[in-house]
């Protein structure tokens, strides 16, 4: 066998382990923590005591006491609280809606039912944002779906 073929057949064994190598490399950096790994919202909330996922501009708490708070990551924007309940796998919050560094009504009720998919994933951060409390807060990244909102009367307390 020449040298030259020698340096071919050498090149094409380090290109298969290569491929093999980085294929191996994509499954396993890709599936650490897959959706299939992580419990449904409820179970998290039952579990650690409460659910936290955000959408890049306000975060939506949900608390094991069926207590709800979202409000904005930033200095300004829209803040819910009130209480959450879940019909049919579809969460459902009724609050009162302000608006922080804002004006808006006293008496905006409003009753919104959201669908949750499992996490895909999850990290700790200092602080939800910049006007909650709370330190090394999980914040989950999850799908949602708004299925609807609606005016309503005043809540009971």
């Amino acid at each position: 066998m020449s040298r030259r073929s020698q340096h071919l057949s050498f090149a094409a064994i380090a290109f298969i382990i290569c491929v093999g190598v980085v294929a191996t490399r994509q499954v396993f950096v890709a599936s650490p923590l897959m959706a299939a790994d992580f419990p449904e919202p409820l179970k998290i909330i039952e579990e650690e005591g409460q659910f936290i996922f955000h959408d890049g501009s306000s975060y939506y708490l949900f608390k094991k006491d069926g207590t709800f708070r979202s409000g904005p990551m930033g200095l300004s924007g829209r803040e819910i609280e009130g209480k959450w309940k879940v019909d049919d796998r579809l969460f459902v919050i009724e609050g009162r809606w302000d608006w922080i560094n804002g004006v808006s009504p006293a008496d905006d009720y409003r009753r919104m039912v959201i669908y949750l998919s499992k996490p895909e994933s999850v990290e700790t951060v200092k602080r939800i944002s910049t006007v909650e409390a709370g330190a090394n807060q999980k914040i989950y990244k999850c799908y949602f779906l708004v299925e609807g909102l609606e005016k309503i009367a005043k809540i009971k307390s």
